[in-house]
């Protein structure tokens, strides 16, 4: 029993003096809400990289509108680089939640193949859950 307590505070002292243990996270305590507020109020003061990472954490955290707004960020290069393939990945996640605009955007996605293989059948599904959820645009795809 000894030498599980002396195994486990070793492992400990020598996790923190090689640097493993990683440092406490600046949202620690924060709910997929709150960040998500944090990275609207950094957006609207244009802290555009600041607000990215606060929106992807919510989002990770199951935050559906900040599915979407991360998906953005990824689409447009907002706060980071462009990247069409994570940006698909982010709508699917918000779409998959009922959120029309995200469907949308997928629907388009895959209508031109961006950061997915262009496949006609499956945008007009998404537009379909689109339209049908009343997004105007997709009423007229």
């Amino acid at each position: 029993m000894a030498n599980d307590i002396l195994d486990n505070l070793f492992k400990k002292l020598k996790g923190d003096k090689m640097g493993t243990t990683p440092p406490p996270s600046e949202d620690d305590g924060m709910t997929a809400e709150q960040l998500y507020q944090l990275a609207e109020k950094l957006y609207a003061e244009g802290n555009k990289d600041q607000a990215f990472v606060n929106y992807k954490k919510s989002a990770d955290k199951g935050h559906i509108e900040a599915m979407y707004q991360t998906a953005l960020c990824y689409d447009e290069g907002i706060g980071t680089i462009k990247d069409p393939v994570k940006a698909v990945d982010y709508y699917k996640l918000a779409a998959n939640q009922g959120h029309r605009s995200a469907q949308f955007n997928l629907a388009v996605n895959y209508d031109n193949g961006i950061g997915v293989a262009q496949d006609q059948a499956v945008a007009v599904e998404w537009y379909k859950k689109a339209a049908i959820q009343g997004h105007v645009s997709a009423q007229f795809n």
